[in-house]
């Protein structure tokens, strides 16, 4: 049980900090491969753990929208 919890709580963790690299990917005005990075490896981590990132995306449009800042 203490193992599923901390599944649990990693899962969110790395979507928490997924959703935070987006909203900083939505408002930057220039070319930041270091970003660019750290999105992609945070998508590995996530499918990694059995997210499907896809589901993810539509995170991206609504933080451009300015709906979820």
């Amino acid at each position: 049980m203490n193992d599923e919890m901390n599944n649990s709580e990693l899962i969110t963790n790395t979507i928490d900090t997924y959703v935070n690299l987006q909203r900083i990917k939505a408002v930057n005005t220039c070319d930041n491969s270091e970003l660019d990075y750290q999105i992609k490896v945070t998508e590995a981590k996530l499918s990694a753990l059995g997210v499907n990132v896809k589901d993810y995306n539509y995170i991206t449009v609504l933080i451009k929208m300015q709906i979820i800042l």
